[in-house]
């Protein structure tokens, strides 16, 4: 079974990053790239990136012996949810990296191809550390899912100038991480990185933007994807344990505040992990079993 780790990277790395990136002055006005800030936020990406190794390499790595470098195919676990993490962590990372690297002077074009190197140099390590695992190995489609991160990212940036589609992650405890709390989790916030049954990815558009200036600049339609019952990876191990696990899709508003403007640099990273976390909203939920309202929605 596949270890379930991209969401601690970014719950460390991004912290960091966003910090540094939203506590920047933009100053369209530089000719050249201010040296000072660049070295700024590669220095607090690096520690940033360096605490997260260190930590997955605490929860996955420390006790595992070392194997021959090899791949793994693990496309068909989890209802692909957790290459879902890959691509918002790509594409996040993406983002931030971006925004760092223009209001330090980049051009447009300078700073998406360093975007783009960031988010693979962040990435990438971590299926090499995959490789040489005995239970797991490095995955393509989880290369793959990074890969569609920051091209959605990207593709919006140089056709747009902006993003119209963000992606957001939400959790809600799910019942069903008692039953392997050693692979689902055994506390909150271990499940919160490793039961796929809480996890709910979204799609936030910007209606605003994307539509109509008439509609509030908050106000975004957000469509969801998760799944439920799945203790084990696989669908087929489901069945032959005695659980149906199946997907879920929602259509929702998304409340998205991303817009407000602020001088306070902790209210500029606050808003910025808005753009990340999914704020609950009332919600329609279609999947194989019933179409059901939820009042709330992770």
């Amino acid at each position: 079974m596949r270890k379930n780790y991209n969401l601690s990277l970014l719950t460390i790395s991004l912290l960091l990053f966003t910090l540094n990136a939203h506590g920047q002055e933009n100053d369209s006005t530089l000719r050249q790239p201010d040296k000072k800030k660049i070295n700024r936020f590669i220095i607090a990406g690096g520690l940033a990136y360096g605490t997260a190794m260190i930590a997955l390499n605490e929860l996955w790595y420390k006790n595992d012996p070392r194997v021959k470098f090899h791949f793994f195919n693990d496309n068909e676990e989890w209802y692909k949810l957790d290459k879902m993490g890959h691509s918002l962590s790509s594409y996040h990372i993406s983002e931030i990296s971006y925004t760092a690297f223009e209001r330090a002077g980049y051009t447009r074009e300078k700073a998406l191809v360093a975007a783009g190197l960031t988010s693979f140099l962040l990435m990438t390590p971590i299926e090499w550390l995959d490789g040489y695992s005995p239970a797991y190995g490095a995955s393509l489609g989880d290369i793959a899912a990074n890969t569609i991160g920051f091209t959605v990212f990207m593709t919006q940036t140089l056709i747009f100038k902006k993003q119209l589609l963000n992606i957001k992650y939400g959790f809600w405890p799910s019942p069903y991480a008692s039953l392997r709390p050693s692979v689902l989790g055994k506390s909150i916030p271990e499940q919160m990185l490793k039961d796929y049954n809480g996890q709910t990815f979204w799609l936030s558009i910007d209606l605003h933007e994307a539509i109509s200036d008439k509609i509030p600049h908050w106000l975004n339609l957000g469509i969801g994807y998760g799944a439920n019952e799945m203790v084990h990876a696989r669908e087929q191990t489901n069945l032959d344990n005695g659980y149906y696990s199946y997907r879920q899709w929602y259509l929702s508003i998304d409340p998205d505040f991303s817009h407000v403007r602020t001088k306070n640099k902790l209210l500029k990273a606050g808003i910025g992990f808005l753009k990340i976390i999914r704020i609950p909203a009332p919600s329609l939920e279609f999947s194989q079993k019933s179409l059901k309202w939820h009042w709330l929605s992770f």
